[in-house]
């Protein structure tokens, strides 16, 4: 049994003060820093692809074949845009209850 890819992971750097206040970068990795690059986020955000052209095209990119590994990355792949949409919603969330979520304005 194969060992599956391991991400692409980018990296940008933090600054972290210690008790010392001496500065100390460290590298923090995001796995979703090349989302541009992904099959599934190429074809969601076609603007030419009408969504029933767009499930089509997601669902003939989803069908197995006789390689494992292939498949593998494939699914790997569609994980990975996953995990960029709830980033999406999770930020959105945030902002939403950060600033006081979303209220009725009465007339």
């Amino acid at each position: 049994m194969g060992v599956a890819p391991r991400k692409k992971l980018a990296s940008t750097e933090e600054k972290d003060y210690s008790v010392r206040q001496r500065e100390k970068k460290v590298k923090v990795e995001t796995p979703l820093a090349n989302i541009q690059e992904n099959t599934f986020f190429k074809v969601i955000f076609l603007d030419s692809l009408s969504l029933e052209q767009k499930v089509e095209e997601v669902t003939n990119i989803l069908e197995f074949s006789d390689n494992k590994e292939i498949d593998r990355v494939k699914i790997q792949e569609f994980d990975t845009f996953k995990e960029y949409l709830q980033s999406i919603l999770d930020s959105n969330m945030k902002c939403n209850f950060k600033h006081g979520g979303v209220k009725k304005v009465e007339r």
